[in-house]
This record gives structure tokens, C-alpha cells and sequence, in this order.
């Protein structure tokens, strides 16, 4: 009876301490949108590099490379394209959720 007891209790504080995965993104409203990141990667060797995966009104965006150092991004294509003269990009964005 003892032993019952024990094993059902062993179980409940073994199942208690498998917690689930969660995914907690970061969500901001910038200029009328709201932009969540889903993944975000910073670069060991250029530490102003980020890799990061975003989401704009609930729709997931392609992987774009953002430099904070020299103010422009990669799209995919391999485009580059400078963000400094625009305060509404994501690349600024992206920046400043570090600063």
C-alpha cells in the first residue's frame, strides 16, 4: 500500500518537471504593424550581424541578414539594401531591440 503511494507520487513530481517547450517571441507594434521575431541569430565573428526571421501581421518573412554596423541587409536574393535613411524599416528595427 506504502509502495503505491510512493510510485504515484514519484510520478506526479517526475511529470511536474518536464515542463513543455515553449516559444516566446518578441512582438512589438512598429510603424502600424506588428513585427514579431521568430528567430533571431547573431553572428560570432561579426557581432553586428544578425540572422533573423521576422513576422509581419502574423506572416513570416524570408531570412534576412541585417547589419547594424553599416546601416543595410541581405534579402535573400543577396540584394543589398541600406536602411539608415528610413526610421520605419525593420532593419532599424532589428537594431535597436539590442540597444
Amino acid at each position: 500500500m506504502l509502495k503505491n503511494y510512493f510510485i504515484v507520487i514519484l510520478f506526479v513530481v517526475a511529470s511536474l518537471m518536464i515542463a513543455p517547450r515553449t516559444e516566446a517571441n518578441i512582438c512589438k507594434f512598429w510603424s502600424g504593424h506588428q513585427v514579431c521575431v521568430v528567430r533571431i541569430k547573431r553572428s560570432a565573428k561579426y557581432y553586428w550581424e544578425y540572422r533573423t526571421i521576422l513576422s509581419v501581421d502574423g506572416k513570416k518573412q524570408p531570412e534576412v541578414v541585417y547589419d547594424c554596423r553599416h546601416f543595410y541587409y541581405f534579402k535573400a536574393d543577396k540584394t543589398k539594401i541600406y536602411f539608415a535613411d528610413n526610421e520605419n524599416d525593420l532593419g532599424n528595427f532589428v537594431c535597436h531591440l539590442f540597444n
